[in-house]
């Protein structure tokens, strides 16, 4: 699964729209959705804070990458 499918899939489950996750995450709601689409990789403090908000740790995207579950 790609990085933003995966981001996608997550704010879904927990029920937030991309504009509370941007909102939340100090970023735009541009952004958000560029990196949902997978139109560019984000950058590790913008990832890092989007992670923080959906209650993961980059160490789990770190572990699904090792398992090729993430790409």
């Amino acid at each position: 699964m790609e990085i933003g499918k995966f981001i996608r899939e997550k704010r879904r489950e927990q029920g937030l729209s991309i504009e509370r996750l941007a909102r939340n995450a100090n970023v735009t709601y541009n952004t958000v959705l560029n990196i949902e689409l997978d139109k560019h990789s984000p950058a590790v403090n913008v990832l890092q804070r989007i992670l923080d908000v959906l209650g993961l740790e980059m160490v789990f995207i770190k572990n699904m990458r090792e398992r090729d579950m993430l790409y």
